[in-house]
């Protein structure tokens, strides 16, 4: 079982590793596909994927950071199904909403750090969400011991 599937995240679970994930989509949806898309790993695969499963007229969120140069990317995809397509590092605003979400404790972050480093380790911890590690979802560097 996932992580996700513990925390009850979602209604539908598609595991990319073992299953084709725009056929899944598209069963999912009776064909429709989805009406906004996340691409949250910057990976161009994942780009591919929102392409193929989002419904003409539909949105794609860029969240991830993608450290591969794209080398062939099909600004027709988005002209010809009228795409809307966002970009986003980190939105400077809606962040009073997640921070009173998570004090009033229905927004739970705990179960998802996997990983914890020391301020004095911080290089290390660095390094090491660097490589992405299985296994990985959230990794913090804690200010202090206590």
């Amino acid at each position: 079982m996932s992580r996700a599937q513990e925390l009850s995240l979602a209604d539908v679970y598609i595991f990319t590793d073992r299953e084709n994930v725009v056929a899944r989509v598209m069963d999912e949806t009776d064909g429709a596909g989805v009406n906004v898309a996340v691409d949250c790993a910057g990976a161009s695969e994942v780009l591919d994927n929102a392409l193929a499963a989002v419904t003409p007229g539909g949105r794609i969120l860029l969240y991830g950071v993608h450290t591969k140069e794209l080398t062939s990317f099909d600004v027709n995809a988005f002209v010809l199904r009228d795409l809307v397509v966002f970009g986003a590092l980190s939105d400077r605003r809606g962040w009073e909403e997640v921070i009173r979400l998570v004090a009033d404790g229905k927004l739970l972050l705990t179960p998802l750090i996997t990983h914890r480093f020391s301020f004095d380790d911080a290089p290390a911890a660095y390094d090491f969400v660097r490589q992405r590690p299985e296994g990985l979802i959230k990794a913090t560097i804690l200010m202090n011991s206590s």
